[in-house]
């Protein structure tokens, strides 16, 4: 990947707060959830409770797609036809494997990583015992990546 293409990709994942992780059903369909995003050391990371369909379906299958994107302007101004319509955008697709994380320093050090980019006033506070047991933090390793734009 060019290396200005791969700048615009990484700050599209940095500045975006949220993004879909699909994972696999046990009959193969996809499943698709939203969920706060972080984007660290080129790997994906979101926390969520200790059980759930998208953990269900990590724990049998790891395989995961992940897209975040970003509708920048919508192009609607001064058109004759609905089909003069555009958006300018940016979006990425990632593939890649998703893994508990069962180390809890590292869980620890990613989800205050979280509270420094969605709550920066609170990142240094400890954070209580009892909502460290009820968290959990899934990392995911990218294995093929696409950044796509349209309109700049």
């Amino acid at each position: 990947m060019e290396p200005s293409i791969r700048g615009k990709m990484e700050s599209l994942l940095k500045r975006s707060q949220y993004g879909h992780i699909s994972t696999i059903n046990e009959d193969g369909s996809p499943y698709t959830i939203g969920v706060n995003l972080l984007f660290n050391d080129n790997k994906f990371y979101f926390h969520c409770g200790l059980s759930g369909k998208k953990l269900d379906n990590i724990r049998r299958d790891q395989r995961v797609c992940v897209n975040v994107d970003e509708m920048i302007l919508l192009k609607n101004q001064n058109i004759n036809t609905a089909c003069d319509t555009s958006v300018e955008y940016e979006s990425v697709i990632v593939y890649g494997k998703a893994e508990i994380l069962n180390d809890i320093q590292k869980r620890n050090n990613i989800l205050k990583l979280f509270a420094q980019k969605y709550s920066p006033g609170t990142a240094s506070a400890v954070m209580p015992e009892q909502s460290l047991n009820r968290t959990l933090v899934v990392e995911i390793s990218m294995d093929e990546i696409y950044f796509k734009e349209h309109g700049r």
